[in-house]
Order: C-alpha cells, then structure tokens, then sequence
C-alpha cells in the first residue's frame, strides 16, 4: 500500500475552509454559545457581497470549461460553478482577518503564533494553487482575497467595538490571566529610617 503524502497534504489543504468553518459551527453548538454561529453569519454576509460585486462588475466569464484540478474549489452542479469568484479563498481570507483582528486587538499575538502562522499559509496556498492552476482569473483572486479580509475585519470591529463579549472568538484572555511557570526569584529588603517631621 503506497501512500502518497503529497496528495494527502493536497487534499487537506482543498478542504482547509470546510475544516474551518465546521470547527467554528460544532464549537459553537458544543459549547452552547453564539461564537460561531455569528462567524458563520459574517461569513455567509461576505460571500454573498463579494459574489454580488462580481456579478455587477466582473466580466462574464464561460464557466462550462472543464474545471479539471479545480473542481474542489468551486461549489455548483454538473461543473457549472456557482459562482467565479473562489468562495474557498474568500472563507480563508475571512477567518484569516477575523480572528486576526481580535487577536491583534486583545493583544494575544504571544499566545496564538500557530494560528497566526497556520491561517495565512492556507491563504497563501490556496491563492498560488488558484492561479498556477488556472481556475479564476487574477481580479476574482483579488477580489476574494480583499473582500474577505475587509469584511472579515469589519464584522469582528463591528462586534468588538460594542463589547459584545459573548460573540468574540477570544473574551479577553491576556498574559495576565494565564498560568505560566514559577521562576525563583531573590528579594532584597531595606531598612528605611524612621523620619520625624
């Protein structure tokens, strides 16, 4: 039995934003909490304002071609996208600013390095596969890619701005707040003269 490591890696790197988007949906129902219900809401928001912009101010396109190596990237019936603009890369870029943002804003980069790490590598994966692969056009990439990042950024705003902290994805945990290692530290003590005035 071969296995072959580089189409597994492949294969999870297609389904990064399916992956992603059921971690945030099952968390948020395990845990009883809006958390990722509100992530899925601003998600689906993003998804349909970037289609729409395509729809309005991109160029038609002939989706009939043979989608070939890029049938995974695209959501629709009988290789019929449903839409040009890639919606796998618009979720990444999303979650990629949205949890970015609150992590930049609660001050959390320390201890979220391989997310900070992991997120944008899937963007970057998925943007240089779409273009090597020929499957979008360099402005549907482009607007995906803005649309997601933007929009992602603006609803998590939207949500931090008015101190909903149920809805955020981190409810202020700092360094403060963390447990770390005791260290052994030495205390020196001086006496101060009693001053009378």
């Amino acid at each position: 039995m071969n296995i072959d490591l580089i189409k597994i890696v492949y294969l999870f790197f297609r389904l990064a934003p399916i992956i992603i988007v059921s971690y945030f949906t099952l968390s948020s129902i395990f845990n009883n909490d809006l958390r990722g219900i509100i992530y899925l809401a601003g998600l689906l928001l993003t998804c349909m304002v970037v289609h729409s912009v395509w729809r309005i101010f991109g160029p038609n396109e002939d989706t009939t071609q043979s989608l070939g190596n890029c049938g995974l990237t695209f959501i629709g019936m009988n290789e019929n996208p449903f839409s040009n603009v890639p919606l796998g890369l618009t979720t990444l870029a999303y979650t990629l600013s949205y949890v970015g943002t609150f992590i930049i804003k609660q001050k959390l980069q320390k201890l979220n390095i391989p997310t900070l790490i992991i997120l944008p590598s899937l963007v970057v994966f998925e943007a240089v596969f779409l273009l090597n692969q020929n499957c979008n056009s360099t402005e549907s990439i482009a607007l995906a890619l803005a649309g997601g990042i933007i929009l992602g950024m603006c609803w998590a705003l939207f949500i931090y701005k008015y101190k909903i902290v149920e809805l955020q994805v981190f409810t202020g945990v700092n360094s403060a707040q963390v447990c770390s290692r005791p260290t052994k530290k030495d205390y020196v003590c001086k006496k101060v003269p009693n001053q009378i005035t």
